[in-house]
């Protein structure tokens, strides 16, 4: 278990702090490992995540363009 959260510190999707005060990575050790507060870090994303988030925002901006009343069809009477 320190394993794992050893890595995910270093990868940065974990956080440590002890008493408050922010802990590295490097001053992580068995007895503060089970003291410490961990809090989870916003979400790295790689690049092909920023363009697949970036492709989707584009096509749902094309579709909520609203109608032109020019081209709606008329009424139904």
């Amino acid at each position: 278990m320190d394993a794992i959260l050893a890595v995910l510190m270093q990868s940065g999707h974990l956080s440590a702090r002890l008493n408050g005060q922010p802990l590295k990575l490097s001053e992580l050790d068995q007895k503060k490992t089970g003291q410490a507060e961990f809090r989870q870090e916003h979400p790295v994303l790689t690049v092909a995540q920023k363009l697949r988030v970036r492709t989707a925002t584009k096509r749902r901006r094309r579709r909520a363009r609203p109608v032109m009343r020019s081209t709606m069809p008329p009424p139904l009477s």
